[in-house]
């Protein structure tokens, strides 16, 4: 019987850790969703997401930066 797909949501994945996080998951065949930064300052949007996505895996490797 066939394993269904994980879906992983990642933030911060345009940084070094979401990006090498990201292209491992994807490798070993793992459905990586991109949480980008604009959804974390609009939560209905952020909701909205959750719901359409449902991920089974949410992986936070966002950083504060200026």
């Amino acid at each position: 019987m066939k394993q269904p797909i994980t879906k992983v949501a990642i933030s911060g994945i345009n940084g070094f850790l979401g990006t090498n996080i990201a292209n491992k998951l994807t490798e070993l065949k793992y459905k990586v969703i991109p949480i980008y930064r604009e959804l974390f300052y609009n939560f209905e949007g952020l909701e909205k997401f959750f719901i359409k996505e449902q991920p089974d895996i949410i992986i936070n490797s966002a950083a504060y930066g200026n």
